[in-house]
């Protein structure tokens, strides 16, 4: 094993076993970081797939320097905003709950959840009378599921993430009516449901982990010493659906074509491993082969998606989004973008700006706790979790959706009133940081 894996594999036993230890908040920023991170560096230097390379010093530092400025960006906030006692998790609980009491509207906060649930199911219905059919249910659901959608109308329907989202957060901390609490329920088995018909685990995913955070920090139902096995249990019911949609000897050929150094016995490791580590590894080659920069397009994308100049520009310039990808796989870490666009300086700077808006959102959830935080703070954590193999913040169906989330509290649902928090009820005892 090389030095850079010895060193990322111990950095994760450490950091594992801090978190076993309960030493700290597990889903604190920088902790979440640089686990994340470790894990994928480790996995990497394990070069079990001939399509893995050995990175230049150039990719090695171009690579690092995100995550790091990003944790940098963390320290910089945290030093100067957590100086005051944090409060602790079961504290951040009760204020949640009591500052959705004060704060919400109950009844806009349930009916915006029904209209926003009715131009779903509309959009959505409009969609597959055009398109004459759902994904699943297709003749070519591996087409279909990327080609499914109108223009406009798509926008609508990816909101289903912002109804699950509110709809949870509804769930854990207003006080509905037995009536009201089963309709949003309803809400969002159908929203599930219905969506799941286009074959977009990804979604799911971003939901299924924002929904995890905030529960966390909301209710009792997930303690600390509990995330690592539901961690597992969440991998593994991922790996069981994707063995139900591929047969066996799909799965085999993933190995034999990925050139999988270890025995054919452990073929039903070859996906995932990949799909860890590939990001990496297209990472450091497009960097070392990479010769000209874009200078805000991807930054720029959600927006362009919106007004519909993306695929225009790209025809237009001959803009290629995937460039120098090793045997089809296709994604890349989340500082990928940043230096597409401007370089190292895109890669130094921009993470550290992330990590700064990160860590004032960790800080104001440990401090003066509100629910918009609670959702923010939460879609962060996601952030930091699939960041060494996408960005969602340079995606339409995210930004859109963090977007709606904050106009309906900020305009909708929320009440002007002081803060139940602050100075309400006692200064904050302080609490352990991890």
């Amino acid at each position: 094993m090389t030095v850079a894996g010895i060193v990322a594999w111990t950095a994760v036993a450490v950091l594992v076993a801090l978190l076993l230890l309960r030493k700290g908040d597990p889903l604190a920023p920088a902790r979440t970081m640089a686990l994340i991170w470790a894990g994928a560096i480790a996995l990497c230097e394990l070069k079990l797939s001939a399509y893995q390379h050995q990175w230049s010093l150039y990719s090695w530092l171009v690579l690092l320097a995100g995550p790091a400025a990003f944790i940098i960006g963390v320290s910089v906030v945290s030093r100067y905003s957590l100086e005051r006692p944090l409060l602790s998790v079961d504290e951040i609980r009760t204020r949640l709950v009591r500052e959705a009491a004060t704060r919400f509207d109950e009844g806009k906060s349930f009916w915006t959840i029904i209209v926003l649930f009715a131009a779903y199911v509309l959009a959505y219905a409009i969609e597959v009378v055009i398109e004459g059919t759902v994904p699943m249910f297709s003749a070519r659901p591996d087409i279909l599921r990327v080609e499914f959608g109108v223009f406009g109308l798509h926008l609508i329907v990816n909101g289903m993430m912002g109804i699950v989202l509110l709809s949870m957060e509804y769930l854990f901390l207003v006080k509905p009516s037995a009536g009201r609490r089963w309709v949003v329920i309803a809400v969002v088995i159908i929203s599930t449901l219905t969506y799941a018909l286009m074959l977009q685990r990804y979604t799911f995913f971003v939901v299924g982990v924002i929904v995890l955070s905030m529960a966390y920090y909301s209710t009792r139902w997930v303690r600390a010493r509990n995330l690592l096995p539901f961690a597992a249990v969440f991998v593994l019911l991922l790996f069981l659906i994707n063995q139900v949609r591929a047969a066996r000897y799909v799965q085999e050929y993933v190995y034999y074509v990925s050139k999988m150094k270890f025995s054919k016995d452990l073929w039903f490791l070859a996906e995932p491993y990949m799909y860890i580590t590939m990001n990496l590894e297209n990472f450091t080659r497009a960097v070392d082969k990479l010769d000209h920069h874009m200078y805000g397009y991807f930054l720029m994308d959600p927006l362009l998606a919106l007004v519909g100049l993306k695929h225009w520009l790209a025809e237009y310039f001959s803009i290629e989004r995937l460039p120098f990808l090793i045997s089809g796989y296709n994604t890349f870490t989340f500082h990928w973008w940043y230096y597409y666009d401007f370089g190292v300086i895109g890669v130094a700077l921009l993470p550290f700006l992330t990590g700064m808006v990160t860590a004032h959102l960790y800080s104001r959830l440990r401090t003066r706790p509100e629910p918009l935080d609670l959702v923010m703070y939460s879609a962060c954590v996601l952030l930091m979790i699939i960041s060494y193999f996408m960005n969602p913040l340079n995606r339409l169906d995210f930004v859109s959706n963090i977007v709606l989330i904050w106009f309906v509290h900020r305009f909708v649902i929320q009440r002007r009133v002081a803060s139940a928090g602050g100075t309400r009820g006692g200064d904050p005892s302080p609490a352990v940081e991890g």
